[in-house]
C-alpha cells in the first residue's frame, strides 16, 4: 500500500496529468474542478482506463451519483468530494462542485484541493458535517465522498494502536461484530438512523458490521466498518470499559 503525498500548490503547466490529452478534460475544461479531480487522480497513480470506466465525465453534480467507484459520508485521502446543486442534468441551477481530499484531522475536519474558472487553484480546510466553503448564488448539497483507493499513512493507522484487551459490553454493545446502541452517539448519527432493533442503520438499510477493533491513545474504543474507522465511545459516558 503506498503513502499519500499530498498537493499543496497548483499543478505545472509541464505535468501531463493535467495539461495533456491523457486528462480527459483537456484542453477544453482546463481549471475546471473536474479537471483538476481528473489530473490529481491520474497524478496519483490510478490508470487512465479505470478512470474513464468508473468516473463520470459530465457536470460535477453527478460524479456522486454515478460512479462506479464505492461514495463514503466520511472523506479519506485521496477521495473526490461531491456537491450538487439543485435538479440533476440542469445546469441552469447550478452544476455542482468536485475537490480532491489532501488530508484529514482526527475530528474527521479536512483539507481540500479545488479549482475553478473564476477562482483558480486553492486548497481549503473544511470541518464534518462537510459543506460548500465558498458562495455563489447557488444552494450546494453534500452527495459523499468517491472513493478510490486506500492508502498507508491515513492517520488511524499512523495514531491509532492494535485492541489487544478484552473489554465488557455495556452501552453501546458489541456482539457478532454488530453495534447496538440505546442512543446513537453524535459521531454516528450522520445519515444513521435508529431501527426498532436498535441498531443503527444507515438510510440505505445497511447494518453496521465492524470488522476490527482498536482502542486510541485516549482509550476510546474504535470499529472497522466499510473502510472507515468510526468511534464507538460517546463522550457523554463510558459506554465500553476495558478489562484488566
Amino acid at each position: 500500500m503506498e503513502e499519500y503525498k499530498e498537493r499543496k500548490k497548483a499543478p505545472e503547466k509541464t505535468n501531463e496529468n493535467y495539461y495533456s490529452d491523457k486528462n480527459i478534460f483537456y484542453p477544453d475544461f482546463v481549471k475546471n474542478c473536474t479537471w483538476l479531480c481528473e489530473g490529481r487522480e491520474l497524478e496519483l497513480g490510478v490508470p487512465r482506463k479505470e478512470l474513464l470506466d468508473k468516473l463520470p465525465t459530465s457536470n460535477a453534480e453527478n460524479w456522486a451519483h454515478d460512479t462506479k467507484y464505492p461514495v463514503n459520508q466520511y472523506a479519506q485521502v485521496g477521495d473526490i468530494i461531491c456537491f450538487s446543486c439543485g435538479k440533476r442534468h440542469y445546469s441552469k441551477d447550478g452544476m455542482g462542485h468536485v475537490g480532491v481530499v489532501e488530508h484529514k484531522y482526527e475530528d474527521w475536519s479536512i483539507d481540500v484541493i479545488n479549482s475553478g474558472v473564476n477562482m483558480g487553484f486553492q486548497r481549503v480546510h473544511i470541518k464534518y458535517p462537510y459543506k460548500i466553503w465558498f458562495k455563489n448564488k447557488y444552494t450546494y448539497t453534500y452527495d459523499g465522498c468517491i472513493h478510490i483507493r486506500d492508502y498507508a499513512n491515513e492517520w488511524v493507522e499512523a495514531n491509532y494502536k492494535s485492541l489487544k484487551q478484552k473489554y465488557v459490553r455495556s452501552t453501546p454493545e458489541v456482539s457478532n461484530n454488530k453495534v447496538k446502541y440505546n442512543k446513537i452517539p453524535a459521531s454516528m448519527k450522520i445519515n444513521c438512523n435508529k431501527t426498532t432493533g436498535g441498531y443503527a442503520r444507515c438510510k440505505k438499510g445497511i447494518v453496521m458490521h465492524l470488522t476490527e477493533f482498536k482502542y486510541d491513545v485516549k482509550g476510546n474504543l474504535w470499529g472497522k466498518w466499510n473502510g472507515l474507522w468510526i468511534c464507538v465511545n460517546d463522550k457523554t459516558g463510558n459506554q465500553v470499559k476495558k478489562i484488566k
